[in-house]
């Protein structure tokens, strides 16, 4: 609780508009603290991993992560999970005697471990073959359960999100059931009470499920749990589909807002700007960070890039957009409240666009829509053929593939690939444009439809790969634009 970073939560951004990372973390703690009370595990284990779990967080949130991360990719990459165990072993001193925080080794195993349904864990130095023990699968459930809680609270707050947007889904629909009335609005106080339910419903459900798949797996040491091949702190299957259901009514709402949009773009102007000046220059580093670089380990030219990396991913949203403005001499980012934001284009921030290919059926839809958000989220401009008029979609995809797209990305459900796929496809060869596919499993798939590119494997309980390697496949656009 005394470390540097711990006290920079409160200026960090979490995802949206309105949270900061301090009342998230303290969200986890308490949640968890339940959770750990009522499955008989270590609450203090489990309070300790959430206060470290997310210090790797870089400024801006996830925007800031993805910056880092596009940066940082030929030169070891950025993850905020491994920045936290850096972070907590290796930046942070609290003594002349030692690196880092000298915590055990179950608080720097939950930390490593920690995981979501958009993050996996990377334990490559403590034990990888085996699970997180139990208090770090229940801080992950316990830092999914405040995700969701706080982004709800954040839409219904800043009125992004209304309940009647909401209704028909199921999740919903149980949390107004103490209500007995439809909702149209809510007061302050009424939404305090609808964020109260969602937890106490996921809370509830998540240890009744548990514990009887505790029951169920027999186990009775540590080591018999971290080997089983599932996590045994889990949802039931019903809310968990639930749960996925509200969630993708969210990011529908949330992520494609306005206000959202502009902190990705902000956070990508502020990082990159900074980032590429202070390489050029490590004389303008603070003089910790520039003994940091004469001591540094890591082989010319990473060790710059790295420390760099490090000096960026412990700040403040407000003091990297006041860094950026000192180290670049002018001002680039304006204040929230402005609508425009005035950049001149690089290959590095540069808004990609993209042509998303799918079959029209719900299937199809709803990967889209997934994939969608994820392409946005990386600073992709998404076109689909549902913009069309169905007689002329195929002329004028091509138009599109044949100007003004930098990729294309094919998904391929379980009912095959949409009827103009084939002419689409054959256009963006012929222009030289880079076709991702991604093939969910089970599809009818033709082999060759997209020449020899490799394809993705789609697999909807591993998203979460799918996603990486589609981020793989947007850095190479990327470099191929930029010419390096």
């Amino acid at each position: 609780m005394f470390g540097c970073s711990v006290s920079q939560l409160k200026h960090a951004s979490q995802v949206i508009l309105l949270l900061n990372r301090t009342v998230l973390t303290l969200e986890v703690s308490h949640i968890g603290r339940h959770l750990a009370q009522a499955l008989g595990a270590n609450e203090d284990l489990v309070e300790s991993i959430s206060y470290a779990h997310d210090l790797g967080m870089p400024p801006f949130g996830q925007a800031g992560e993805a910056t880092l991360a596009h940066l940082m990719h030929d030169h070891g990459g950025f993850d905020h999970n491994k920045q936290t165990i850096r972070l907590v072993t290796e930046l942070e001193r609290l003594s002349q005697s030692f690196p880092g925080l000298n915590l055990t080794w179950e608080v720097r195993e939950g930390i490593v471990k920690h995981e979501s349904e958009y993050d996996a864990a990377d334990a490559t130095n403590l034990d990888p073959e085996l699970r997180g023990h139990l208090e770090a699968q229940i801080l992950n459930a316990a830092n999914d359960i405040a995700i969701l809680a706080f982004d709800l609270d954040d839409g219904l707050k800043s009125g992004i999100i209304t309940p009647n947007q909401l209704e028909g889904i199921e999740l919903w629909k149980q949390i107004l059931v103490g209500f007995g009335k439809r909702i149209l609005t809510l007061s302050g106080l009424e939404r305090h009470q609808v964020i109260h339910r969602l937890i106490e419903l996921e809370v509830s459900d998540l240890v009744e499920t548990t514990l009887g798949r505790l029951q169920e797996s027999g186990v009775r040491s540590v080591k018999k749990l971290q080997s089983l091949p599932y996590n045994v702190v889990s949802n039931s299957k019903s809310l968990h589909r639930q749960n996925w259901e509200i969630k993708r009514s969210l990011y529908e709402i949330l992520y494609r807002h306005y206000d959202f949009v502009r902190s990705q773009h902000r956070a990508e102007i502020v990082l990159t700007g900074l980032f590429e000046a202070l390489v050029r220059d490590p004389g303008m580093l603070p003089p910790r960070w520039r003994d940091q670089l004469e001591h540094s380990t890591v082989r010319e030219p990473n060790a710059i890039k790295r420390v760099v990396c490090d000096y960026i991913a412990g700040m403040t949203d407000r003091f990297a957009i006041e860094e950026h403005r000192k180290v670049t001499a002018k001002e680039s980012v304006v204040p929230r409240t402005a609508t425009r934001i005035e950049e001149k284009e690089t290959p590095s921030t540069k808004l990609l666009r993209c042509f998303l290919s799918y079959r029209f059926s719900d299937k199809g839809k709803s990967y889209a829509r997934e994939v969608g958000h994820f392409l946005e989220m990386q600073g992709v401009e998404v076109l689909t053929g549902e913009m069309y008029e169905p007689r002329g979609i195929s002329q004028k995809v091509k138009e599109l593939l044949a100007k003004d797209l930098d990729f294309v990305v094919l998904i391929v459900a379980e009912d095959g690939e949409s009827a103009w796929t084939h002419d689409e496809i054959a256009t963006a060869r012929a222009e030289k444009k880079v076709i991702i596919p991604l093939v969910v499993e089970g599809s009818k798939f033709q082999a060759g439809l997209s020449g020899d590119t490799e394809w993705i494997p789609f697999a909807s309980g591993h998203v979460g790969d799918t996603l990486t390697k589609l981020s793989e496949g947007i850095n190479y656009v990327r470099k191929q634009i930029s010419g390096s």
